[in-house]
């Protein structure tokens, strides 16, 4: 039996799921940072879900986690995407 955590919990991401698929397509370029992506946001979420306190909707803070999560996680991905490029780019030069 689901405790009252685990069932608001479900009950959020059952409502929001389109919207929070949608920040994973539009901030992360294939299906597997996708799913990455979709599992930081879960994470999130779930660790997140006890403090929230009511002053915005919870559509709202569902979104702005979600946004913040895809933010940091686009960040994360093009930092340690850039070294690999550069480093090929001199390869081909070569």
């Amino acid at each position: 039996m689901p405790t009252k955590h685990e069932e608001r919990f479900l009950k959020l991401v059952r409502e929001n799921d389109g919207r929070l698929r949608h920040i994973c397509r539009v901030y992360a370029r294939d299906i597997e940072a996708r799913k990455d992506l979709y599992q930081e946001i879960m994470f999130q979420l779930w660790r997140s879900l006890p403090s929230f306190a009511g002053a915005s909707s919870m559509d709202t803070w569902v979104y702005r986690v979600a946004l913040n999560t895809a933010l940091t996680h686009a960040r994360r991905r093009s930092v340690h995407a850039e070294t690999p490029l550069e480093e090929d780019h001199a390869e081909a030069a070569d």
